[in-house]
C-alpha cells in the first residue's frame, strides 16, 4: 500500500513503496536481482559451425560472471573440418570478455529478465594464431599473429539447455608470414583465413555461428531460491 494522500507516478511505484506508517521499501529492477537467475545454467560449451567450412574446428567455453557479463575462451584446431585442400594446419587461442548489450541499453520496465546467457552483447577479445598452408609441399606458407578487436552478436537460449550464438566483428592483427617461394618473412600485407577471422594488411573481419550446450545451475553465485 502507498500513502493515501500523495500522488505517485508509475516510475515512482516501480522504484519504491511507501507504507502509511512511514516505512519505505526500495524496489530492485528484476535484471539486477540475482534471485531471478537461480535456475538459469551459467556454463556454455559451443562449436563454431561456420568455421568448419574453412577447415577449422573452434570450441568455446563461456562462463557467466554475473547477469551483465561473461568470460569466453576458445581453442582453434586448423586443418580439422571441411575442404582442407590447402593442407592447412595449426592452432589458435583467444580470450573474450562479453558485455551484455542489455546492461548498456536498459529496458527498465521489462518485468522478467531473459536467461542469464541470453541476449545481445559486445565482446572485446584478444587472440594468437599459428597457421601453416601446404607444409608438406615444396611451396608453403607459415604465419603467426596476435589479433585484437571487438565483436557484436546475439545469443539465444532455448529451454535452459541449448544455445545459438551469431556474431560479427572487426579486428586488427600483427605478426609475420614466411613464404617458401620468396624465401623471406613478410611483416605486413599478408592474408589470413582462419575459420572465424578473414582479412589482410593487418585488418580482419570476424564472423561465426555457434551452437552450444549449457549446464550447471547459477545457484552457486549467491542467489537464493525464489
Amino acid at each position: 500500500f502507498v500513502t493515501g494522500g500523495e500522488n505517485h507516478s508509475t516510475a515512482d511505484i516501480a522504484e519504491k513503496i511507501k507504507f502509511e506508517y512511514g516505512k519505505v521499501i526500495e524496489q530492485t529492477e528484476p535484471k539486477n536481482d540475482e534471485n531471478y537467475y537461480y535456475y538459469d545454467k551459467k556454463n556454455n560449451i559451443k562449436l563454431n559451425f561456420t568455421a568448419l567450412s574453412d577447415a577449422a574446428m573452434i570450441w568455446t567455453y563461456e562462463r557467466s560472471l554475473n547477469q551483465f557479463s561473461s568470460l569466453e575462451t576458445s581453442i582453434k584446431l586448423n586443418g580439422v573440418g571441411i575442404n582442407n585442400d590447402n593442407l592447412k594446419s595449426g592452432y589458435g587461442l583467444s580470450l573474450g570478455y562479453k558485455i551484455k548489450a542489455g546492461s548498456v541499453f536498459k529496458d527498465r520496465y521489462k518485468y522478467r529478465p531473459d536467461h542469464l546467457l541470453h541476449g545481445g552483447y559486445f565482446r572485446p577479445s584478444i587472440g594468437f594464431n599459428s597457421v601453416s598452408f601446404g607444409r608438406d609441399q615444396y611451396f608453403y606458407t607459415d604465419y603467426n599473429y596476435f589479433n585484437f578487436g571487438i565483436d557484436y552478436g546475439k545469443q539465444w537460449i532455448m529451454h535452459n539447455l541449448l544455445a545459438i550464438d551469431l556474431f560479427i566483428g572487426y579486428h586488427y592483427f600483427v605478426g609475420k608470414a614466411h613464404r617458401s617461394n620468396i624465401g623471406g618473412d613478410i611483416r605486413k600485407d599478408f592474408e589470413i583465413s582462419d575459420g572465424d577471422l578473414f582479412g589482410d594488411d593487418s585488418r580482419a573481419f570476424s564472423i561465426g555461428l555457434r551452437f552450444g550446450l549449457i549446464f550447471d545451475k547459477n545457484k552457486g553465485k549467491g542467489a537464493k531460491k525464489r
